[in-house]
């Protein structure tokens, strides 16, 4: 994770496993992140891309889920 001195912070990550569920896991995920300050409290607002490196399926063969890629947003305030 890093951090500039204008409130925005960045993290790339990678995570990988040979027999998760008794499959092969691989994800990149990218995290975005952006600092506003508000009479006093912190505002931080972020989003998250994960993207599935592999073709395996996430818990079973049957698994109906088939995206490989997810993003996600969050909000969290700081008094």
């Amino acid at each position: 994770m890093r951090e500039r001195g204008d409130d925005w912070s960045r993290a790339l990550f990678y995570y990988g496993d040979d027999a998760l569920n008794q499959y092969r896991y691989e994800r990149l995920d990218l995290r975005l992140a952006k600092r506003f300050r508000v009479h006093g409290s912190n505002l931080y607002l972020a989003a998250l891309w994960q993207q599935r490196l592999d073709d395996e399926p996430t818990t079973t063969i049957q698994n109906r889920y088939n995206s490989r890629h997810r993003l996600s947003v969050s909000a969290e305030l700081e008094f």
